[in-house]
């Protein structure tokens, strides 16, 4: 996946593309977000968000490490974890959100905001995006997932 936006208007496209190109895994569907600060990473949640139909407002989770969204019968995932690594020193923080057990929860998709800072606790099927800053409000999403 190589999408191009010009506005946030279009992040619902790229939404779309980025969920219907997740596959099912045995345990939790791994979906991290990497980019610049400012790069919109919370934007492409709060748009993945809204297209699995969460109707509570998305935010990021800085300060609370993770928020936890049920979703109300859609066909792959019945609920979301939405996790911002950016404070995480060390990756044994994740303790706290009991993150071995929630890596074998089927059904659940995770998406991770800064997974360079968690890196070696990343499953091996994780669904990796990377967000281009290419203007004021243009965005480029490009998969940088081995072998994608």
């Amino acid at each position: 996946m190589d999408s191009h936006i010009t506005s946030p208007q279009e992040l619902p496209v790229v939404a779309r593309q980025i969920l219907t190109s997740l596959s099912a895994q045995s345990g939790a569907t791994v979906l991290a977000l990497s980019g610049d600060l400012g790069a919109g990473k919370t934007s492409l949640m709060q748009a993945i968000g809204r297209e699995l139909g969460i109707t509570e407002e998305v935010s990021s989770p800085t300060f609370i490490v993770a928020r936890y969204y049920n979703l109300v019968s859609h066909s792959h995932f019945d609920s979301v974890v939405h996790v911002d690594a950016y404070r995480i020193a060390d990756s044994s923080e994740l303790a706290i959100l009991k993150w071995d057990a929630l890596m074998l929860q089927p059904r659940t998709l995770v998406v991770v905001e800064w997974p360079e800072m968690i890196t070696q606790k990343l499953p091996p099927h994780t669904r990796t995006i990377k967000i281009f800053t290419t203007g004021e409000t243009a965005r480029r999403f490009r998969d940088t997932t081995i072998g994608a």
